[in-house]
This record gives C-alpha cells, sequence and structure tokens, in this order.
C-alpha cells in the first residue's frame, strides 16, 4: 500500500477511479471493445483459414494422403473455430449494447451464403490484405491447380 501511494504521489495522480467515476466507465467500454475486436479476429482469421483448407480439399489433382491429412486438419480447425465462437459470444454479451451471438450453424450459413457482414467490426480491414485482392486469389488458385 505505501508502493502505490509512492507510485500516486510520483506520478501526480490525486484521485482513484471508483467503479462508478465516468473515467473507470470509458476505460472499461473501451476494454471490452478491445476485447470484442481481438476476439473478432481470431474468429475470422480461423473462418478463413478454414475455408481455405475446404477449397485445398476439393482440388484436383489432391491425392488420397494429403486429402486425409487436411481432413484432419479440418476437424481441428472445426474445435478451434468452436472455441473462438464461445469467446466471441460470450465477448459480445459484454458490450454495452450486447452485440448479437452466434450458433456454429448460424455462422456457416453466413459464411456459405457469403454475407459474414459480421467481421466488418473488427480492427482490420480484411479488404485491403493482399490475400483478398482478386488478382492474388486468381494467382493462388492457378498455382495450386499446377501443383
Amino acid at each position: 500500500d505505501k508502493e502505490v501511494a509512492r507510485l500516486e504521489d510520483t506520478l501526480g495522480i490525486h484521485d482513484r477511479w471508483e467503479p462508478d467515476t465516468p473515467e473507470y466507465i470509458n476505460c472499461r467500454k473501451e476494454l471490452y471493445e478491445r476485447q470484442y475486436c481481438r476476439v473478432l479476429d481470431e474468429l475470422e482469421r480461423l473462418v478463413v483459414q478454414h475455408l481455405l483448407e475446404l477449397t485445398k480439399l476439393n482440388m484436383s489433382g489432391v491425392g488420397y494422403k494429403l486429402r486425409e491429412k487436411i481432413r484432419k486438419a479440418l476437424h481441428i480447425h472445426a474445435e478451434a473455430i468452436r472455441k473462438a465462437l464461445e469467446c466471441y459470444n460470450s465477448a459480445a454479451k459484454a458490450l454495452n449494447p450486447p452485440c448479437q451471438t452466434l450458433t456454429w450453424t448460424h455462422l456457416f450459413e453466413l459464411v456459405k451464403l457469403g454475407e459474414l457482414m459480421l467481421l466488418q467490426h473488427s480492427q482490420v480491414n480484411i479488404c485491403q490484405s493482399a490475400w483478398a485482392q482478386p488478382l492474388n486469389c486468381q494467382a493462388a488458385s492457378l498455382y495450386f491447380k499446377i501443383k
């Protein structure tokens, strides 16, 4: 306690934040929003990774052994997505006002329809990523078709 008092004197902190002070409320809100964005980024990464593995699975020229490895990887990705979805739902409920929670089925219905607009709230705009550019997507598809 003496150490804390000395640090507060050194930093010029006169009033401590209480749970009802505006600074505390704003900081807690920013913390929940940051946590939500981080969980959302992780969920986005896992879903995109899952979709890329599914694409590889359906490519021609993929042998039986590689298909089995991809199937195992897809199973592991599915478990990771389930855990990330649980984290997302708890982070979404913590926001004020709470965001929409998702189920496994609902998430993949959105992905299948190409309407995964929930990712628009993430910290990084995925449309600016190199892999999201149409030319890069075509080049990757050609690369995997050649292999």
